[in-house]
């Protein structure tokens, strides 16, 4: 497995624009908060959600667990759609929740702990465990409700990313006409006419211009050459008719578990 490849396992891989321009803002928000003790929401309208000194570590704890699933899930669900499967999405929005989430306990770090003078936030979090959960509690509600959002590219996503939608909808519809054929059902001439549009829409899917996520890049083409084998098994075997179909045979198994298992 590639380098890029790994690292996408665990974080969405953005462009460079989108990563250049998320750094700035975090450059900005944690500028802002040192320089001019500004947050890009206003902790007293959050009550003790941000800041509780008498909090105690499990509560802590828990509250930070809250915030970083609503992050996990505003992360999973933007950027799903530049991926073969929910199961590589879940997978990548683990990382890259934890990566914001950090991020934004910086920003509070440098903003609520400024009385330090001189003293690392490091070193500081190093010999005391009290303002490390307090500033990751604080950073995982921030992350959920600041009006300046570092990662405002999993909104709107990136406009040079291919979007795997239109593949996966069609895989929904395929998988349960396919549950019919290894039933041995036969089609009707609707569902025969809507396999032949759903393989087809399938594959021009799959060839759709545009940058993809590392890990997608394999899986994609082994995907392609699974539909291209059952297009061509299919077509012959329907040659006269739909009726023809007695379940799928040893010499297409392989391309249908594969196409199922890879969207």
């Amino acid at each position: 497995m590639a380098a890029d490849e790994a690292l996408n396992v665990l974080f969405y891989v953005p462009s460079r624009k989108d990563f250049l321009g998320n750094g700035l803002i975090f450059v900005c928000a944690v500028l802002l908060a040192g320089g001019f003790h500004y947050l890009p929401i206003d902790p007293a309208n959050l009550a003790g959600l941000v800041y509780d000194p008498a909090s105690t570590l499990g509560r802590s704890l828990f509250l930070a667990g809250i915030a970083f699933l609503a992050n996990y899930l505003i992360v999973f669900f933007a950027v799903d759609k530049y991926f073969l499967n929910w199961r590589q999405s879940a997978s990548a929005s683990i990382g890259t929740t934890i990566a914001v989430c950090i991020a934004y306990s910086s920003v509070w770090g440098v903003y609520h702990l400024q009385h330090l003078q001189g003293r690392t936030l490091l070193h500081l979090f190093q010999t005391h465990w009290r303002p490390l959960v307090q500033a990751l509690r604080a950073g995982a509600v921030l992350s959920c409700l600041s009006s300046v959002p570092l990662k405002a590219w999993t909104y709107r996503g990136n406009q040079e990313f291919l979007e795997f939608t239109p593949l996966r909808k069609a895989a929904c519809e395929w998988k349960e006409l396919a549950a019919k054929i290894e039933k041995s059902q036969f089609l009707s001439t609707a569902d025969h006419g809507r396999m032949k549009t759903l393989v087809k829409s399938m594959i021009d899917a799959l060839a759709g211009i545009g940058v993809r996520q590392p890990i997608t890049r394999r899986p994609s083409g082994r995907l392609k050459t699974a539909l291209d084998r059952f297009d061509a098994w299919y077509l012959h075997e329907t040659r006269f008719g739909p009726g023809n179909l007695k379940g799928f045979d040893s010499s297409i198994e392989d391309a249908v578990q594969a196409i199922k298992s890879l969207c």
